[in-house]
């Protein structure tokens, strides 16, 4: 009887190895379909962010800065900003090309961190961004 279930647990480990490489295949294939004009990205198949996304824009010497990071119920400190932030919009746009349909994303755009002052970019800008989540079923939020 031993034998019988260790040769069963066997072949039902074996069987679920092997569904889930195919899987992990499938998934592959199809996030290498999509594409942006620029490059191709990856489109994510995880299930959405549980408080969603925070974009901050604010700029630097006279540069444009962003960082996107997952929504917490803690405030951010800007050395967490600085250190994933963001240097240009195509680079922004690749990152929320990468992101699920039907994420949310809560942008602050005004207001003051310690050293950073948040900040809008210019309007053209700003309807690219917004352009580019409609396009994803994406909700921007901006504050």
């Amino acid at each position: 009887m031993n034998t019988l279930k260790r040769n069963f647990q066997k072949t039902l480990l074996f069987a679920l190895s092997f569904q889930f490489i195919l899987s992990c295949q499938n998934i592959q294939q199809d996030a290498t379909k999509t594409s942006s004009p620029s490059a191709t990205v990856l489109q994510s198949t995880e299930p959405l962010a549980f408080k969603g996304y925070e974009l901050y824009s604010w700029k630097s010497e006279g540069k444009l800065y962003f960082a996107l990071l997952l929504g917490t119920n803690r405030n951010k400190v800007s050395s967490e900003l600085i250190k994933d932030k963001i240097e240009n919009l195509s680079d922004l746009k690749n990152k929320l090309a990468t992101l699920s349909k039907g994420e949310q994303i809560f942008w602050t755009s005004s207001g003051k961190m310690e050293e950073i002052t948040f900040e809008s970019p210019d309007k053209s800008i700003v309807d690219e961004i917004m352009n580019l989540a409609k396009e994803k079923e994406i909700t921007i939020t901006k504050y």
